[in-house]
């Protein structure tokens, strides 16, 4: 993906991303918290922290968007709703990042295939335990401190998340990742 250019004064050329349509008001509230997952299981897979996501976001001219919002994230307890152009913002920089680690993912799941078939458990692999455990604990910290214990309801949230990556990593996905978020639970 390359930088993006501005359209006008007014925000982003949208349309030229396919990621024009707008969502519901009511929507933003699950929009917001689906982009915060997504990004948990990618940080959770790659490591990257929020020094790199804000150079992405400068590669993709999105920082005057959302520039202070992911350097925000860590230092604030406070929950906010994304704006619309924040929202389309991280889809575009969690696509950008899912291609950039394609390989990574691919692995993961590779490996995720292999032990499910073969009914070992799956903390047996470095790379699967790894993200599981970083999964957990960011979810713990940053979503809900009193979740369960991780491999009742969250090793599955983060498994599916790991799938779903793989669909963000691949060409068109900022345009499918924005309609499925508009499209689920409507």
């Amino acid at each position: 993906m390359q930088a993006l250019a501005m359209a006008d004064d007014h925000g982003f050329n949208w349309q030229a991303l396919n990621l024009e349509r707008e969502p519901e008001p009511t929507q933003l509230d699950r929009i917001t918290h689906r982009l915060e997952l997504v990004m948990l299981a990618l940080v959770g897979l790659t490591g990257v922290g929020s020094e790199t996501l804000v150079e992405v976001a400068h590669q993709l001219n999105l920082q005057s968007i959302i520039a202070d919002r992911l350097t925000q994230a860590e230092n604030s307890e406070q929950e906010k709703l994304l704006t619309v152009d924040e929202a389309r913002s991280l889809v575009l920089i969690i696509c950008y990042l899912a291609k950039q680690n394609q390989a990574l993912i691919r692995r993961a799941i590779s490996l995720l295939e292999q032990y499910t078939q073969s009914e070992h458990d799956l903390r047996q692999v470095a790379l699967i335990r790894d993200y599981l455990d970083a999964f957990n604990q960011m979810y713990q910290e940053q979503i809900d401190p009193t979740a369960s214990a991780p491999s009742d309801t969250l090793n599955p949230l983060a498994i599916k998340l790991l799938i779903e990556l793989l669909f963000y990593s691949n060409s068109n996905s900022p345009q499918r990742f924005w309609l499925v978020l508009l499209n689920q639970n409507r």
